[in-house]
């Protein structure tokens, strides 16, 4: 089941705020910034893990020999090193005592004949994909004991498209802050395991769908889960921003239009493709965050005037660009009120913001539309102001796009 939109979007924004108070920079993707600091050791990690197991050199005749165990151990103790941390996806160092340590059963193996080849056979099954992964699974848990974070590490050293490391306590407390009805604690079995990473594959589409996030992982998801109740990402009381309230422009007039057409201009710059796909992305990130302000926004307003019952159904609509706005919510009386959302910059007492052909027939077609403009939105304090469509003049609009045609000759 999809994510809930409006908790997602409450989780998220706490999110950006704070990895904006803790690094002062704003949150851009995990592959920069503090995300990356803090979460970018798990591709090299497993590499370095992958290659201590070796398994593409597995023989059937190795099983019993004690150097398949060898390898699953010294892929799972991976201590500092100067490319990566400690491995601390699985409970390995005995900071407890030995009992502590979720790999003992393999470690007590070594002395035994029997349990070392079950191991290493189990291995050589699972790693060249001789036996289904829910078999797999019951099968090492039946042999090694339920430590789930044992069992899921091997799984995401096998495949890290479609299994992940667990901390059941951990996601659990995340999965709570998002609405997702799972617990993972003293649960651990294949149903469980698989509904863990089908949860997190939500979170990877909503990282992607309505955060605006592009290429995110299945293991982006993770560290997003994972950050989003680290102990180094709380900030104190009152940091975290309120959505604003939006504010009523009226008395607007045309400004002067500046831009001309008839042909493309000498003097700009020559932008090149990875430019133009780093804006883009950019842009988009930023729409997505002004659609998520303006969202809460709009829900204060609501229930500012009362009308709670109105503000926990307004819905985004976004994804369905043929209808022309971003948000359907509600008049005090119960009428639809069409919002259109976008992200701008003000100059002096301007406000300039594309608009295209679709959301001008419906803006002028549809009662009760508005544009909320929402200024700052990369900050921590951004403002909206909503602006009834029927105030914005037909002289407010310039033409910016140009018309090809092309005639065939055949």
């Amino acid at each position: 089941m999809p994510l809930d939109f409006i908790t997602f979007q409450r989780q998220f924004i706490r999110f950006e705020a704070r990895i904006l108070h803790n690094s002062r920079t704003p949150f851009v993707s995990f592959h920069e910034g503090l995300p990356a600091k803090w979460e970018s050791y798990k591709d090299p990690l497993r590499a370095i893990a992958r290659d201590r197991l070796g398994f593409g050199q597995w023989r059937s005749t190795d099983v019993g020999t004690g150097r398949i165990l060898e390898r699953i151990i010294e892929a799972i103790e991976i201590s500092d090193r100067p490319d990566v941390p400690r491995n601390n996806l699985v409970a390995w160092q005995a900071r407890y005592g030995p009992q502590s340590q979720s790999h003992r059963a393999l470690l007590a193996a070594r002395g035994d004949r029997s349990a070392r080849r079950s191991l290493e056979r189990w291995g050589v099954d699972f790693f060249h994909q001789q036996s289904p992964d829910g078999d797999a699974f019951e099968a090492f848990i039946g042999m090694a004991g339920q430590r789930y974070d044992l069992v899921a590490y091997l799984f995401y050293l096998k495949d890290s498209d479609r299994f992940m490391p667990i901390a059941p306590t951990t996601f659990d407390a995340a999965f709570s802050d998002l609405g997702i009805a799972l617990k993972t604690s003293r649960h651990c079995s294949w149903d469980n395991y698989s509904q863990y990473n089908a949860a997190l594959g939500d979170v990877r589409d909503a990282l992607r769908d309505l955060a605006g996030i592009p290429d995110v992982r299945l293991i982006d998801a993770h560290s997003f889960c994972w950050m989003l109740v680290r102990q180094q990402l709380d900030i104190p009381k009152g940091v975290e921003p309120d959505i604003p309230m939006p504010i009523s422009l009226s008395g607007l007039k045309p400004s002067p239009k500046t831009v001309r057409g008839g042909g493309p201009d000498k003097t700009a710059p020559v932008v090149t493709d990875d430019d133009f796909m780093t804006r883009d992305a950019a842009q988009r990130r930023l729409g997505r965050k002004a659609e998520r302000i303006a969202f809460g926004s709009e829900q204060r307003r609501l229930r500012a005037q009362g009308r709670p019952d109105l503000a926990d159904t307004v819905k985004p609509v976004s994804n369905q660009p043929a209808l022309g706005y971003d948000i359907l919510s509600f008049e005090l009386d119960g009428r639809p009120r069409h919002i259109e959302v976008k992200a701008v910059r003000q100059s002096g007492r301007r406000f300039a913001f594309f608009v295209t052909r679709n959301e001008l027939a419906q803006c002028r077609a549809l009662p009760n539309y508005y544009f909320y403009l929402v200024l700052d939105a990369g900050s921590q304090e951004p403002t909206v102001f909503m602006v009834q469509a029927s105030d914005a003049q037909a002289d407010c609009l310039a033409p910016v796009n140009y018309l090809a045609t092309l005639d065939r000759t055949d």
